[in-house]
């Protein structure tokens, strides 16, 4: 009975799409929704703003306003170093068939993007010259977009379990 219930679930339009996660990213349903499409460049661009805006922090960590004296170069390296594995896991986890997962992480990983808007709470925009301003910016920014992109994707495209496939 199980087996049969299986089959029947999976040949019809609704069923779960944790058990069949390229139709997630649109790869089964025949049109790729745009979020889907973008996930990958979203991906690379937010990395790419977070790289330029870790790299300034490190080159100029002396010149930032109110940064606390134990935060160094090696230090930044290292946190973006950290931040971009939880990224890849996500991506791995998102493409390896566990949407859930993978979604949830890249959330995550977006969200961090967002942690650049605390060099605010330390000194305002004023403060800070325009290149520390245009890179926390665009990792902000870039990081919104990717994090859009994943809310949407979990929204829009991962329906609640049903109780009877539980």
């Amino acid at each position: 009975m199980r087996v049969q219930r299986a089959r029947s679930s999976a040949s019809t339009p609704h069923s779960p799409l944790t058990r069949y996660p390229s139709r997630v990213m649109g790869g089964g349903t025949g049109t790729t929704p745009f979020p889907a499409r973008a996930m990958p460049w979203l991906l690379v661009l937010y990395c790419a703003a977070s790289l330029l805006h870790f790299v300034h922090n490190a080159e100029h960590v002396a010149t930032y306003p109110n940064l606390p004296n134990w935060i160094s170069s090696g230090s930044i390296y290292f946190a973006w170093c950290t931040i971009s594995a939880i990224g890849t896991c996500g991506y791995v986890l998102l493409r390896r068939r566990h949407p859930r997962a993978g979604l949830s992480v890249l959330a995550v990983y977006a969200l961090l993007g967002l942690d650049g808007l605390l060099h605010y709470s330390r000194a305002p925009i004023s403060a800070h010259t325009l290149a520390m301003n245009l890179t926390i910016w665009t990792e902000a920014v870039t990081a919104a977009l990717l994090l859009g992109a994943v809310l949407w994707l979990a929204t829009y495209r991962l329906p609640m379990r049903d109780v009877r496939d539980a």
